[in-house]
């Protein structure tokens, strides 16, 4: 599902995220050593909460994690940005204001989507296995 396109860190990045359903300071801070290959897990600190977080590893996240560092930052450019420019590579914003939106998409979602569309996923099938975005 998400094979399509250059194995990118941005790329990786992505279907990290899509594969764990992470949110997205977590996964850019994940590290190598996170991961523990005999147990088959990625176990981290959640940023928001301080809480632990232990992800089971599918074979499609074993591939991911295989095209990434085998040590330090699994991501060593997106950990280095700052959480709001990273952001703004899945929301755009816009000048309206809420009361002006009624009846309209939310905004960024075509930013949201366009990711999701280059790492060959539809839209539909993103926010529906994710629960984003008002999908059931």
């Amino acid at each position: 599902m998400l094979d399509r396109g250059p194995k990118t860190e941005w790329n990786l990045y992505l279907q990290l995220l899509w594969e764990t359903g992470a949110a997205q300071t977590d996964a850019a801070t994940l590290k190598a050593e996170d991961i523990d290959w005999s147990a088959r897990t990625i176990t981290y600190f959640r940023k928001k909460t301080g809480t632990r977080a232990q992800i089971t590893l599918s074979q499609k996240l074993e591939t991911v994690l295989g095209h990434l560092p085998t040590l330090g930052a699994l991501f060593p450019r997106i950990s280095q940005e700052d959480p709001h420019t990273r952001s703004k590579r899945f929301y755009t914003r816009t000048a309206s204001s809420p009361r002006h939106l009624a009846g309209r998409q939310a905004p960024g979602r075509s930013a949201v989507n366009r990711p999701i569309r280059r790492v060959g996923l539809s839209p539909t099938s993103a926010t529906t296995f994710t629960g984003c975005c008002g999908a059931s």
